[in-house]
Parts: structure tokens; sequence; C-alpha cells
């Protein structure tokens, strides 16, 4: 078996970098809604290049400097990891059981939170939404991932559709609340296991 977790909102705790970006420029935080509601979904599947994108609403967004400083910016003020979450998992993964990351990311934000945070080494496995190719909305996202896992795959994530979504595919699907309550839940997991 294997214990999935999503990251924006189980392991990551960060507000949106747009709330420190709109205090620190002076700006509206609706002036982002355009890009993140009808742009920004194509590259969470590799569609398109963040990159390339970016240039334009980066003058909409009052930003100077390049299109690789302003993603050290978003990424530094989007992410805040949960060290005892982390902990915990590294406590699972002594006692033998495989631990992963189900997660809607963008290509380069996923490599900052592998390679500048660490968590390539923290985790067993990785199914990223922009190297499966599709959403957690997408019934394909868990069809991807049921072929690579044998049954039964644990899925922690705070999102109820994507909660209900994952059910619907055969994965055993926990809507997120704390980590004690995800301490709970993992723990009955492996009591039902050893009988």
């Amino acid at each position: 078996m294997v214990f999935l977790l999503d990251i924006d909102g189980v392991l990551n705790k960060s507000d949106y970098f747009t709330t420190s970006y709109s205090k620190d420029f002076g700006v509206d935080p609706q002036i982002f809604s355009q890009f993140f509601e009808s742009e920004f979904p194509y590259t969470l599947t590799n569609d398109k290049d963040l990159s390339e994108m970016l240039p334009t609403f980066l003058k909409i967004w009052k930003w100077e400097k390049s299109v690789d400083e302003f993603l050290d910016y978003w990424f530094r003020n989007d992410v805040k990891l949960d060290r005892e979450l982390l902990l915990l998992i590294r406590h699972y993964r002594l006692l033998g059981y495989r631990v992963g990351i189900a997660s809607q990311q963008e290509r380069c934000r996923k490599e900052y939170l592998l390679y500048n945070q660490g968590l390539d080494n923290e985790f067993d496995c990785f199914y990223f939404s922009c190297d499966l190719g599709y959403l957690k909305s997408e019934a394909n996202f868990y069809k991807a991932i049921s072929e690579k896992e044998s049954n039964p795959i644990y899925l922690w994530d705070d999102t109820p559709a994507v909660i209900e979504k994952a059910a619907h595919h055969d994965f055993r699907a926990y809507l997120y609340h704390d980590n004690q309550k995800l301490k709970q839940e993992i723990e009955v997991i492996i009591q039902q296991h050893e009988f």
C-alpha cells in the first residue's frame, strides 16, 4: 500500500504569494485573477510553459525585474512546509511504509519544491499533474497513478471535490483536517492491515 499526500493545503501551509505581492508592490489582488483562472491551469498539465507566458502579465503586475527573479520571489513567498508533518512522514517511512505526493503543480514550482526545499528526499514516489498531463479533476490523473501502484492507495487532500473524485476511482481518500487527524487515520489503516 502507499500513502499519498497533496502539497498545497496539506504539506504546504503558506498563504498565496499574491497576498504578499499585493502588499509589497501596492497592487490590487484582483489583478492576478485573469492569469490564474484562464492561463495558469494550462501550465499544471505542462501544455504551456510558464516562463513564456509570464512576460505579458508581469508588465500588468508592475514587475520590473526578470522572469527568473519573479519566479524566485513567487516560490519563496508561496512555500511554508509543515515540518511537523514531514517528521510524521519520516516516521512512517522508517517503519517501512511508502509515502508519496499526489499534487497539481507547474513544472518550475515542482522542481523548486523537490530540489530547493528537499522534498525529493522525503518521499518514495511523486505524482505531479505536470508529469502525468492531467488535473485532479480528470479521471486519467487517478488511472495513471493506479497503473503504477498496486492497491490499496490511500490519499489525503484538502479539497472535497478531489476526495470525491479519487474515491470514485477506488482510492481510499480522506479529507485532510490536521496532522493529528491524519495520524489517527493512518494508525487505523495500519491496524486493519495487521489482521
